[in-house]
């Protein structure tokens, strides 16, 4: 519930900014997105990808976000931001929940022609966007939380990825 109230905060602050701010998810949100994400993101998830996109320049993402601690601040539920190299990643106080964030701009809205929902608010896909994002999350290559790289393995050609797949132990399969 925390990383769904975060998302949907932080994506009706970008929002806010203007009709020409969209959100895309990316990585593993997309595949979040299809199998349950309208209403909320899978209950363990621990974090969202996501890039907040818009039509106007952005110089450095760093500038801009400097320019809105206030609004930022005023979402009210504790949120840090830190910068890691180039993204932003949100996250609450206990470091529970986060989100990987990259922000752009100069992009071209129209492109970005599918619409849809991630625990309730309007993000943006193109369909050779989300073949590639499916394309990348081949069967059984997906790595869970702190894992030092170590990737969970469902059987062969099951691509769940489910919160109690094994960690590549012979014949034990996700569910």
């Amino acid at each position: 519930e925390r990383l769904n109230r975060m998302f949907q905060n932080l994506g009706k602050w970008w929002h806010s900014l203007g009709n020409d701010h969209f959100i895309v998810p990316v990585s593993a949100s997309v595949l979040n997105m299809v199998r349950n994400g309208e209403a909320e993101v899978f209950p363990w998830e621990a974090d969202i990808d996501i890039n907040l996109l818009t039509t106007q320049p952005v110089e450095d993402f760093r500038v801009l976000l400097a320019g809105h601690v206030e609004a930022l601040a005023q979402l009210g539920t504790g949120y840090m931001a830190t910068i890691r190299g180039d993204r932003a990643v949100f996250s609450d106080l206990e470091d529970t929940v986060r989100m990987d964030v990259w922000i752009s701009g100069g992009h071209d809205l129209a492109s970005w022609d599918i619409r849809t929902q991630l625990a309730g608010v309007e993000v943006r896909l193109y369909q050779d966007f989300v073949f590639r994002s499916f394309h990348h999350y081949k069967p059984g290559v997906k790595v869970y939380g702190h894992t030092a790289g170590k990737l969970l393995g469902c059987s062969d050609d099951h691509p769940a990825c489910m919160v109690d797949c094994y960690r590549r132990q012979p014949s034990t399969h996700c569910e």
